[in-house]
C-alpha cells in the first residue's frame, strides 16, 4: 500500500509529464481529432521507413525525414496505446535506425524526428521496451550530445555532404529539450542503478549553471527526476543517502538565486522531495536561508492584474504553496514562518487571478491553517475566508465552515461579531445536513453563537431572530435518528434544544 510520500513522488511525476509535453508537442497542433488507432497504419509507415532507410541510393532526404514525423505523429496520438507499444517492442530495426542517426548526429531535422521519437518511447514503463530502444550506453550518448551538442553536431557533419555544419540555435533548443526530456522520463524507470543516476545528476547540476534559459525548464526537470529516483530508492531498500540530498539542498539554493521564477517551480518540487526523503523534523540552516529567499520572492511577485508569468501561475501557486505547508509542518516550522512571512501580502499575490488559480490558492492555504488552527490570528485570514464564502463550491464552504468552527475559540469578540452581523449561519445552513462532518462543525458554531446571543439582552435584540427558527436542527436531530454517523451531531441538537425551551421560560 502507497504511503503518502509514495503518492507525492506520484503526483509530481504525473503533473510533469503532462505538463512538459504540452510545452514540447510540435504536432499536437495539427492532431485536431482522436480517430480509433489503427495498427495497420503505424505498421506500415515503420516499414517504409525501414525500407526508405535502406535504399540508400534512392533515398530522398525530405522524404525519409516526413515519414519519420509522421510516425511520431502517430506516437504523440496514441502514446496511452498499450497496442502502439507492443508494435514498437517488435520493430526492432526501427530501434536500430533510430539509435543509428543519433549516433551519427548530424543532420539537425532529422534529429528533431528522432528526439522527439525517444522522448514519447520514453515515457513508457515497459523495461523490455525501454531496452529494445535505449542501449546500455544511451546516458554517456545523452549526456555528451546534451552537454557539447554544437562540437558533436559540427564534428559529424564536416564529414558529409550536409551544406551546414553549424546547428541552427532554434533547432539545437529543440534537440536538446527534447533530449533532457526523454533523460527525465528514463530517471523514473529502473533501467539503470543508481550509480547512474548519480552520474546524471553531477552532470546535469554542473551544466544548469551555464546553460541556455531556452532550456533550463528541462535541466530543472532532471533533478527533480533524480531526486525522485533517488527517494524512491531508499524508500523502497531502508536506505539513506543523505550526502546527495545535502548536496541538492545547496545546489538548488543558488539556483534559486535566478531571476525568472519560471526555474523556481522545479526546485519546489526538488525542495519539498528532500525534506520528505530526509525524514526532517526541524529547520536546518539551509531551510531557514531557502524560507527567507521564498518570502523575499512574495514581495517582487506582480499583483494578479499583471500578466507576468501568466501561463505558469497555476503552477507556481501550487508548488510555493504545497513547499510552504512541507515547512510549516516541520517542529519549529510553524512559529519561524508566522514570525517571517505577511500573509496579508501573500493572499493580496496569489489570489485573484481567476477562478481556477483562487480555488488551487484557497484550497492550499486553507490546508496550512487547519495543521494548527489554533495558529489562525497569525494567518490575518478570518475576514478574507468570510468575505470569500458566499462565491465558493460545497467544498471550499464545508473547509471554511471546518475552519470556523475548530478555531471558533481562538476568534476575538469582533471576529464573533462579524459572524452574527453577515449572518453567516443562515448563509452556512445549506451545509448543515449535507454530511455529518459539516452537521456538526455547523452545529458548533451555531451552539456558541446562540450562547453568547441569549446571555446578553443586548446581542438578543440586534441577532436573535437568527436563532428564533430551529427547524434545521430539528432536521438534523431527525438524520441522526436514523443515521449513526450523525452520533455526534445528536448531542449538539439536544444541547441546543435544551437551552432553546430554558430560553423561552
Amino acid at each position: 500500500m502507497k504511503n503518502s510520500f509514495d503518492e507525492t513522488l506520484k503526483d509530481i511525476e504525473d503533473q510533469n509529464q503532462r505538463k512538459l509535453h504540452k510545452v514540447l508537442d510540435l504536432e499536437t497542433r495539427f492532431v485536431q481529432v482522436q480517430m480509433p488507432f489503427n495498427p495497420f497504419e503505424l505498421i506500415s509507415l515503420l516499414d517504409s521507413f525501414c525500407e526508405l532507410d535502406q535504399d540508400e541510393n534512392n533515398r530522398n532526404r525530405n522524404q525519409f525525414i516526413d515519414m519519420c514525423y509522421k510516425i511520431n505523429k502517430k506516437l504523440n496520438q496514441y502514446q496511452q496505446n498499450s497496442q502502439l507499444f507492443h508494435i514498437l517492442q517488435d520493430h526492432n530495426n526501427y530501434s536500430d535506425i533510430l539509435y543509428k542517426y543519433f549516433q551519427l548526429f548530424n543532420d539537425e531535422d532529422l534529429l528533431i524526428g528522432i528526439c522527439t521519437a525517444y522522448s514519447y518511447i520514453s515515457t513508457n514503463d515497459d523495461l523490455n521496451l525501454l531496452q529494445v530502444y535505449f542501449h546500455p550506453d544511451i546516458v554517456d550518448l545523452l549526456l555528451q550530445r546534451i552537454l557539447d551538442t554544437d562540437n558533436i553536431f559540427t564534428e559529424s557533419a564536416k564529414n558529409t555532404e550536409m551544406q551546414n555544419i553549424f546547428l541552427t540555435s532554434s533547432k539545437k533548443v529543440q534537440i536538446q529539450s527534447r533530449l533532457l526530456l526523454t533523460l527525465y522520463n528514463l530517471c523514473y524507470s529502473k533501467l539503470f542503478p543508481i550509480e547512474t543516476i548519480f552520474e546524471i545528476n553531477n552532470e546535469i547540476l554542473h551544466f544548469s549553471m551555464q546553460c541556455s534559459s531556452s532550456i533550463q525548464q528541462f535541466v530543472y526537470h532532471v533533478l527533480v527526476g533524480t531526486s525522485v529516483y533517488v527517494a524512491l530508492f531508499d524508500e523502497e531498500n531502508g536506505s539513506l543517502h543523505m550526502d546527495f540530498y545535502k548536496n541538492m539542498q545547496i545546489s538548488i539554493y543558488n539556483i534559486l538565486e535566478l531571476d525568472d521564477i519560471r526555474f523556481h517551480l522545479e526546485i519546489y518540487q526538488v525542495y519539498i522531495i528532500l525534506i520528505q526523503a530526509m525524514k526532517s523534523k526541524k529547520i536546518d540552516a539551509n531551510m531557514s536561508s531557502f524560507i527567507e529567499k521564498m518570502i523575499a520572492l512574495i514581495e517582487n511577485l506582480p499583483d494578479p492584474s499583471s500578466d507576468y508569468y501568466s501561463l505558469i501561475r497555476y503552477d507556481f501557486i501550487q508548488y510555493y504553496m504545497e513547499l510552504l505547508t512541507e515547512f510549516y509542518k516541520l517542529e519549529d516550522g510553524m512559529g519561524f514562518i508566522n514570525n517571517s512571512l505577511d500573509w496579508d501580502l501573500l493572499w493580496q499575490k496569489m489570489y485573484g487571478y481567476d477562478q481556477e488559480c483562487n480555488k488551487m490558492f484557497f484550497n492550499k492555504i486553507t490546508d496550512l491553517v487547519l495543521i494548527d488552527t489554533s495558529q489562525i490570528q497569525y494567518f490575518n485570514i478570518f475576514e478574507k475566508l468570510l468575505s470569500v464564502y458566499d462565491d465558493m463550491d460545497t467544498d471550499s464552504k464545508c473547509k471554511i465552515l471546518s475552519i470556523f468552527a475548530v478555531s471558533f475559540f481562538e476568534l476575538n469578540p469582533y471576529q464573533i461579531d462579524m459572524l452574527l452581523s453577515t449572518e453567516f449561519l443562515s448563509s452556512a445552513e445549506m451545509l448543515a445536513t449535507n454530511d455529518p462532518i459539516s452537521s456538526f462543525n455547523y452545529l458548533t458554531i451555531f451552539d456558541q453563537l446562540f450562547e453568547r446571543v441569549m446571555a446578553s439582552d443586548e446581542l438578543k435584540f440586534k441577532y436573535g431572530e437568527q436563532f428564533y427558527d430551529l427547524s434545521t436542527i430539528e432536521e438534523i436531530e431527525n438524520i441522526a435518528a436514523i443515521d449513526k454517523n450523525y452520533e455526534k451531531s445528536a448531542v449538539l441538537c439536544e444541547t441546543i434544544l435544551e437551552k432553546a425551551k430554558i430560553d423561552d421560560d
